[in-house]
């Protein structure tokens, strides 16, 4: 059975956001659920170093955290923050929750609750959270199918591992040889390719 971990950041845990992410299932899916609350006086570095965030598989991120934040590093907004991980964490999914406009083309944003909608927060989360997070999860078990599958090529077996280990986020910062780089660049090439042909 597939195992998932779900994280919820804020700095002011929204109880029905928290109350639909916890009630979250799937079936063949075993989800995980923890929430971190953000100390304002803090930087993204600091979550990127919380074992609960990088060993995360989806997160789900209010866009205002960092805005809000004293921190000397600057300000960042939920997106930013994503795009960040992302460079260290590939295969972290991140969802975000805003108050702001969203635009197009923004595919795992989510608008924040505006009581003017004329539902209840209840109704509302429970009508816009489950759809993300299903495409996360899909997203994610793809990545993993096609990994199973290309572990059976012995000349990827290092870089199948170190992406595996980033699948299961577990964090490896050691300096990579430029032949290493160079299989990367080749194995992505082939997930791409896996991935195109799956349309």
């Amino acid at each position: 059975m597939e195992q998932i971990k779900l994280i919820y950041i804020d700095d002011k845990i929204d109880p029905v956001i928290s109350k639909h992410l916890s009630m979250y299932h799937k079936d063949d899916v075993e989800v995980g659920y923890d929430e971190v609350k953000f100390d304002l006086g803090s930087g993204y570095e600091s979550l990127i170093r919380d074992s609960r965030v990088n060993g995360a598989n989806v997160i789900f991120i209010d866009s205002q955290l960092f805005q809000n934040s004293t921190a000397s590093n600057g300000k960042y907004t939920g997106e930013q923050f994503k795009l960040i991980l992302k460079k260290i964490f590939p295969y972290i999914e991140v969802i975000v929750i805003t108050q702001n406009e969203i635009r197009e083309e923004f595919t795992s944003t989510i608008a924040k609750y505006n009581p003017k909608n004329g539902q209840s927060a209840d109704e509302y989360y429970r009508e816009v959270l489950y759809k993300p997070i299903d495409e996360a999860i899909n997203r994610i078990c793809e990545y993993r199918a096609i990994v199973s599958d290309l572990k059976a090529d012995s000349d990827t077996g290092y870089i199948i591992d170190k992406i595996n280990n980033s699948l299961d986020g577990i964090d490896t910062y050691d300096e990579l040889k430029k032949s290493d780089i160079d299989n990367i660049v080749e194995l992505f090439k082939k997930l791409q390719e896996n991935l195109d042909g799956g349309l």
